[in-house]
């Protein structure tokens, strides 16, 4: 008992009895006990922990005793530990093992082990994970060997919760832990010692990083599925250990997920038990689901082993097909309007599991093995009598589309035969399964499914949105028109505009809610996919799109104001400003008076207003700058929104699970997190609402750019959602041109930059997000160009260069892990595909680090200098002779940077390093690395002066053996040959390499012009053009202006277009029609090899 009064020193009743009113039902009972507790565990926890621990040993009561342990857990951290006398803790420690071995019920004894593995978590070592408890491990392993199953028990749970706690003895205790658990698994006597058990092996190995020492637990993954054998077939006792068997089912997941190919040995055995469990109807859906669950997650964590598994697809394809046909009945299913979430999406639904297991199949293994088997059995469901297996043969198709889509992309027409009938099947679920299949397929495989089906899909999701006794036939088959019309080329959609508008102007006036509101989404999709081609029935959409955000009120018609926000922004966005300002003012005055009403944290209406006002805002530009008044105080409450984030056990993530309600969930250091997405996503539209205005008002927003700076700024860091992070990220550099743009002083704008540099430093250097991480390297280079001169100091150089070496230390440990992958025994073409897909992630990071420097090299200059010796070497590195394109492309372009922006005297000091790099891509095989590789070369003759002679000399015979090549205008060789027309052109124009042969090189030049692609290097290209026909270089025009045919028709194909400047197409122009006048007969040769937007532009001239 504790004695003491007022707020540090109180009158203590006995623990035992405080802990009961802790529990007390009553409010304020148990507030008063609570402030109680607090005060003493704050002001004498050196006494508070012992008492409890007290109870926990010697308390008659069974509820106070599990209170004891409950709270003791929470008592004991790292902070206490840190601060309390070591002595307080050695009573605690000695009590607890005596609960541990004493202790008779097995509720409370399972707490007092979490309690046994909190507490000597908090007494571990971080880097060497040894825990500071004399005498622990030998009591562990004591009671792990005791004849008492009780015993064993306790001691696998506490290993299950802290499998680290042997810590540097770890390795050599392997083979007795292995033995202990093999033992343990094989406990006849015992099934609940054997759970325990497989909870302990997993922990294990799941800590084991080294593949060898985790492979010596290999011998222990069999003894475990009989575990789950035994408990799903219980003996004697007759007891259901159904739910203990979804535990072991839960450990194989993370097993197959983490470390999926430790399960390769045994992998037979592994699918034969768990497709059985999955296809055994005896049992509950839950556990069927998890069996599937370890299947489909084995295929998406090792594609290539499961590939090489011949019977894998053979059994699991099947497995989810036949429970995708476990429909339930319901006669009024096509007449419902009144929808709830499990209408949509069912978790604990045999079909939608079987589903989503075929979906996730077919995008981890490919169509190679899942299609063959796939369309065995897909024809005979959509034959059979049983509409639920033509139902589930429908959604098959929608379930493998995406991820067999270059396999059955060749059978489109077989597969659009075999389901389009069935959009007149009897049964309205066959129906609306086959509107959603055709959705699929048109997101799956357009444009091209749009342009072969236009003529047979669309009058038949027409007559499927004429099907009104069957609302929800009806609005899926308009739901499908929008997987349709979203990818349609306006020109093809233009024919069957008035028909599909016909049709939804009749939906839209449906009394039904549910068809209405999918009526308004599919117009908005139309419009935005018709642009101008709407124009003609604004008139009659918009004023009852006004009706019903002015006529429909209450909270059953929150989703179709919302939905109506959308569709006449959406439409405004298609018709253009001209058509759409006179109901502009209208319209944000309905938006402004429903922002006053105040809505709801939970109104669907919030996101769908917030992307409202942005897309008017683009439509009307700067005359929106009146409105940001009234928009931003909302938007700004959006975007500061704080994540709700819970703590949560097995319990609460299952029963938020079950009602599909917007949560997301992860484990971090052994907590289950649960994460509120809804509140997230409201979020992230705010800051992408945030950059759109910024971007689209500019100058206009600049009121504004303080404030948003001090939300989005932060927001670069924001750890729960990607979109949020890249969002921020983008909006940095536009409030830095709007306030530039407005007037801001050097000194304010650098004042922005340094607040910029807190965060965006440090988030460059940590992200691992490969999206995240272009959008920051993006954010940062474009703020370098906004702001145009030197902006960083010592100290932000050095953590800059600390971020680069980061990322790129990453791409290149990414990079190894491919090549490793590339070298097992998993590999093919499949997984091929896959590691191209990550390669050009990674390229990607190298192009913003090239793009990095660039802006770093155009506003430092020679000033960037010794920050660049820092990284010079990894540039130089990946120049050599195995590097990859994408390194060879990106440092090239750094390198080039150099030469133009460093100065001599550095280009120079580096040429060692990239010079003969520079001239072996000159002539590589990849038509990219040419091409950067001639862009450099150009770079070196037009800037390296004297110091790269010798690199340019070098390098233009190259330059002009890539002109000469016989492919060298191909496709794939265009853009190099540009490149090195370019280069040739500038060494004329620059470098003294060309005075030896310059009418030689002059007319080799001319004969490889035009440059009709490259925008970047076509207008000086023509400037020079133009200043040596002005001179009347006689290289140029050749001897008796036989070059004069040849002028005429480079100028006439490039003449007024974006690769000449204005000035100098009205040189070309003049100089067109002297030749006209002069030499029409040259004119009339040339205008046979013109296409016709060139001959458009000559005649215009000669006009």
């Amino acid at each position: 008992m504790l004695a003491g009064a007022g707020a540090v020193t109180m009158e203590w009743t006995p623990v035992e009895e405080l802990l009961i009113q802790l529990m007390n039902p009553d409010n304020s009972v148990r507030d008063e006990a609570e402030a109680r507790y607090n005060a003493a565990l704050e002001n004498q926890g050196e006494v508070m922990l012992p008492q409890l621990a007290n109870v926990l040993r010697r308390s008659q009561r069974r509820e106070a005793r599990q209170m004891a342990a409950v709270m003791l857990r929470s008592a004991v951290t790292r902070k206490a530990v840190a601060t309390l006398p070591p002595q307080t803790f050695d009573a605690v420690k000695g009590t607890l093992l005596e609960c541990m071995r004493f202790e008779e019920d097995a509720s409370t004894r399972r707490k007092v082990g979490h309690t046994v593995a909190e507490v000597a978590h908090c007494f571990q070592d971080e880097k060497t994970l040894d825990v500071r408890w004399n005498g622990l491990l030998d009591f562990m392993f004591e009671l792990v060997k005791s004849p008492s199953p009780q015993h064993r028990e306790s001691a696998l749970e506490v290993f299950a919760l802290l499998p680290a706690m042997f810590g540097q003895q770890t390795a050599q205790l392997i083979p007795t832990l292995r033995d202990v658990l093999a033992a343990a698994l094989t406990d006849q006597a015992n099934l609940a010692v054997r759970i325990a058990a497989c909870s302990a092996t997993t922990s294990f190995l799941m800590v084991q990083s080294d593949q060898t020492d985790r492979n010596k637990f290999q011998p222990l993954v069999l003894p475990m599925v009989q575990v789950i054998a035994q408990c799903l077939h219980p003996g004697d006792d007759g007891d259901d250990h159904e739910e203990e068997a979804r535990n072991v089912l839960q450990s194989f997941i993370e097993i197959a997920g983490d470390y999926p190919r430790f399960l390769r040995k045994m992998l037979g055995d592994l699918v034969t038990a768990f497709c059985e469990i999955a296809g055994a109807e005896n049992l509950e859906n839950g556990t069927r689901h998890l069996a599937l669950e370890v299947l489909v997650t084995l295929a998406e964590a090792a594609a290539g082993m499961i590939r090489k598994h011949g019977g894998f697809v053979q059994v699991v394809v099947p497995l989810a097909l036949k429970m995708m046909c476990d429909v339930e009945d319901d006669p009024g299913w096509g007449t419902r309007t009144e929808l709830t979430q499990e209408d949509f999406y069912d978790p604990s639904d045999n079909s939608v599991v079987g589903e989503q297991a075929l979906d996730r199949l077919a995008c981890a293994l490919g169509g190679k093995a899942v299609l063959p088997i796939s369309f065995n059995l897909i024809p005979t469901m959509l034959n059979s009598g049983n509409w639920k297996e033509r139902h589930a043969g429908l959604m098959a198709v929608s379930a493998i589309g995406e991820g067999c889509a270059k396999q059955m992309e060749t059978q489109l027409g077989t597969v659009v035969s075999l389901t389009l009938p069935y959009l007149k099947d009897p049964e309205p679920r066959v129906r609306h399964a086959t509107c959603n299949a055709i959705g699929q397929m048109a997101t799956d495989f357009s444009p091209g499914f749009q342009a072969v089906f236009h003529a047979t899909v669309i009058p038949a999701l027409l007559e499927g949105m004429a099907d009104a006794a069957h609302p929800r036939v009806q609005a899926h088959s308009a739901a499908a028109l929008i997987n349709f019309a979203d990818e349609a080329d306006k020109a093809l959609l233009a024919p069957y505009l008035r028909p599909i508008l016909e049709k939804l102007y009749m939906l839209v006036c449906s009394e039904v809610k549910l068809v209405q509101e999918q009526a308004v989404t599919t117009i908005a999709t139309v419009a935005d996919s018709a642009q101008d081609k709407f124009r003609e029935f604004y008139p009659t959409f918009v004023p009852i799109l006004k009706q019903i955000l002015t006529q429909t009120h209450g909270k059953e018609h929150q989703m179709l104001r919302g939905k109506a926000m959308e569709c006449v922004s959406l439409i405004g966005l298609a018709v253009g400003p001209e058509l759409f300002r006179a109901d502009a003012a209208e319209i944000m005055g309905i938006l402004q008076q429903t922002q006053q009403e105040g809505l709801a944290c939970d109104d669907p209406q919030i996101s769908y207003m917030l992307s409202a006002w942005a897309r008017i805002c683009k439509v009307i530009g700067k005359e929106f700058v009146p409105y940001l008044a009234v928009v931003m105080p909302p938007l700004l409450q959006s975007a500061r929104l704080e994540p709700d984030v819970k703590v949560m056990n097995a319990a609460a993530q299952a029963e938020l699970e079950n009602e599909g309600s917007g949560w997301d969930f992860l484990e971090q250091d052994g907590r289950t997190i649960g994460i509120n997405t809804s509140t997230l996503e409201e979020k992230c539209t705010a800051c992408e609402m945030l950059v759109c205005y910024v971007q689209e008002l500019k100058e206009g927003f600049a009121p504004y750019v303080d404030l948003v700076l001090q939300t989005m700024v932060p927001l670069v860091k924001f750890s729960f959602h990607e979109g949020v992070r890249i969002a921020a990220a983008a909006c940095l550099p536009a409030l830095l041109e709007s306030a530039k743009a407005a007037g801001a002083s050097e000194a304010q704008l650098a004042q922005a930059w340094q607040f910029v540099l807190t965060e965006l430093l440090p988030a460059m250097a940590d992200e691992t997000d490969g999206d995240v991480v272009r959008a920051l390297l993006e954010a940062f280079h474009q703020c370098v160009t906004v702001i145009g001169v030197p902006c960083l100091s010592a100290a932000e150089q050095k953590d800059l260069h600390q971020a680069l070496l980061e990322q790129m230390k990453a791409v290149y440990e990414r990079a190894s892990e491919r090549a490793k992958a590339r070298s097992g025994e998993d590999y093919d073409e499949e997984e091929e595909e896959v590691l191209l897909l990550e390669n050009e992630y990674d390229d990607s990071v190298l192009r913003e680090v090239a793009e990095t420097m660039h802006a770093l090299f155009k506003s430092h200059k020679a000033a960037l200098f010794p920050f660049f010796d820092g990284l010079e070497p990894m540039f130089a590195q990946m120049l050599s002779a195995d590097a990859s394109t994408a390194d060879s492309q990106w440092a090239l372009c750094i390198y080039a940077d150099l030469i133009e922006f460093g100065g001599v005297e550095h280009a120079a000091r580096f040429l060692p390093h990239y010079g003969q790099a520079l001239l072996n891509a000159i002539l590589d095989q990849s038509a990219e690395v040419r091409q950067t590789a001639l862009y450099a070369l150009g770079v070196a003759g037009q800037h390296g002066g004297a110091p790269l002679s010798s690199l340019v000399a070098e390098g233009l015979p190259r330059a002009l053996s890539v002109i000469q090549a016989p492919e060298a205008r191909s496709d794939d060789n265009a853009l190099a040959t540009e490149n090195a027309v370019a280069a040739v052109g500038k060494i004329i124009q620059y470098s003294r390499v060309a005075e030896p042969n310059r009418g030689e090189l002059v007319q080799l030049w001319v004969d490889a012009l035009p440059i009709t692609l490259d925008a970047e290097e076509g207008p000086g290209q023509y400037e020079l053009l133009c200043q040596l026909i002005e001179a009347n270089d006689p290289h140029v025009l050749g001897a008796d202006n036989k070059n004069l045919p040849k002028l005429a028709e480079v100028m006439a194909k490039v003449v007024q277009s974006e690769l000449v400047s204005a000035a100098r197409s009205e040189t070309m122009a003049l100089l067109l029609r002297q030749i006209h006048s002069s030499a029409p007969a040259a004119l009339e040769q040339v205008f046979g090899t013109l296409n016709e937007k060139q001959q458009e532009r000559l005649k215009v001239i000669f006009q």
